[in-house]
């Protein structure tokens, strides 16, 4: 990754990002202003009750709070800080209390606060670097959507999921390729959809050139855990038989997905695992309104990742947003979680068996294990390692994808060519990396 001094920089793009950020806080207060400023106008007055300042600062922050997820491919805490700067904006534009402001105080509200961040700035340069690699400020973006993999909305989850109540989704997966044709389903999350190299450059498009005889389904659904993929298999097969179901687990996240809260299941999880029985509670799409499942998939505001590239301050700030949001996904029992996965995959596996539709579970590596051993460093996959133990123990037919990229990786002496880097350590693979899994799955399955 480049830094602010290091000679690959490109300062006439950061540059541009900083001003990016300039416009965009400039345009939510300037909205802001208007509207307050017509607001006044119809009132024929400021607004001056005491309830009136609160008022107009907090409606619209609640209001960018109550936006969909991802709306616009924006993420939760860019809405509420464009809220809060539109709301800023309102109450400076319709309310009197402003007016009286003297420009003195307006001067030295400005000064004090840029002293505190400055002393702030200096304490977090002393302070241990968060365990996290921030992009350069050229490659941060206020829509998020497209841009590091990061799932856009409930929508684009849900329709894959149920092909009878959505079955133009449906088609868009199946292509054009003749229904007869031997079906064979590739199902996992963004690992598998192909993030940022599409459908037609995803591994499952290759098989289907190097086998025309089959017809090579992509299921992945960014964002999703197995328990998605597990209910998302059973509504398929009641759709389209497949000859042959792959499972792709990614255990670098998908054992903290299993239970997490998806906003067309009522805001719950997809199984209740407290029953005997693994029935969906959401058979059927049940919306609701947002949820704290938002907050798991947002990034920092935009100013704040924008900064970061240079920043201490911006990066603590970043770091304890993603600490957070990693804490709330991992804060489970390795061993509870564990138990799930091997609930759901027994469970899938039978359903299969008793259709005749053959079943296979591949796990795929995690970059960050290939950097440390190219580093010197001992690899940490305990979470790989916990996952492969457990599903050994499983009738089930397992392959690891990890070993072929391992060598493949060892043998260039960098991840790059395997792995995008679009932003710092990707975990997604490159076209490369697609051709290099479809050539392996051609052998294995």
């Amino acid at each position: 990754m480049s830094t602010p001094d290091s000679p690959d920089t490109d300062w006439v793009a950061a540059i541009q990002a900083h001003l990016d950020v300039l416009i965009v806080v400039g345009l939510a207060c300037l909205a802001g202003w208007l509207a307050g400023g017509l607001l006044r106008l119809i009132l024929r007055r400021r607004p001056g009750a005491p309830w009136g300042l609160p008022v107009l600062l907090l409606l619209p922050v609640a209001g960018a709070a109550a936006i969909p997820p991802f709306a616009m491919g924006i993420g939760f805490w860019d809405w509420l800080t464009l809220g809060t700067l539109f709301g800023i904006g309102l109450a400076a534009g319709s309310h009197d209390s402003f007016r009286r402001i003297q420009r003195a105080s307006v001067v030295l509200g400005v000064a004090v606060t840029m002293v505190c961040l400055a002393l702030a700035e200096v304490i977090c340069r002393q302070l241990p670097a968060p365990a996290f690699r921030f992009p350069d400020a050229s490659a941060v973006h206020l829509s998020v959507e497209g841009h590091g993999g990061i799932l856009t909305d409930g929508e684009s989850q849900v329709r894959p999921l149920y092909p009878e109540v959505f079955p133009e989704a449906a088609d868009e997966r199946l292509g054009t390729v003749a229904r007869q044709a031997p079906a064979v389903f590739h199902v996992g999350d963004s690992m598998v959809h192909g993030t940022s190299i599409g459908f037609d450059g995803a591994f499952p498009a290759l098989l289907m050139q190097q086998q025309p005889d089959l017809h090579h389904v992509n299921l992945g659904v960014p964002g999703t855990g197995t328990d998605f993929q597990v209910l998302l298999v059973e509504n398929w097969v009641q759709r389209l038989r497949p000859q042959h179901v792959v499972l792709y687990l990614f255990p670098a996240n998908d054992l903290f997905d299993i239970g997490r809260a998806y906003p067309f299941c009522d805001n719950g999880p997809i199984f209740a695992f407290e029953s005997a029985d693994l029935e969906p509670l959401c058979p059927q799409p049940v919306w609701v309104g947002p949820s704290h499942s938002r907050l798991l998939e947002s990034p920092p505001p935009y100013p704040v990742r924008v900064l970061a590239s240079w920043s201490a301050l911006a990066r603590q700030l970043c770091g304890m947003t993603w600490a957070v949001s990693s804490w709330l996904k991992q804060n489970r029992e390795v061993e509870t979680q564990l138990g799930q996965l091997t609930r759901l995959i027994s469970a899938l596996a039978t359903s299969l068996d008793h259709r005749d539709i053959r079943f296979t579970v591949v796990l795929l590596p995690y970059r960050a294990r290939f950097q440390r051993l190219i580093d010197g460093e001992p690899p940490d996959d305990d979470y790989h390692m916990q996952v492969l133990k457990a599903l050994e123990q499983l009738p089930v037919r397992l392959l690891d994808a990890g070993p072929l990229f391992e060598n493949a990786v060892l043998a260039d002496g960098s991840t790059e060519s395997w792995f995008l880097n679009k932003v710092p350590d990707d975990v997604h693979f490159s076209a490369k990396g697609h051709r290099l899994l479809a050539r392996w799955l051609t052998e294995q399955l």
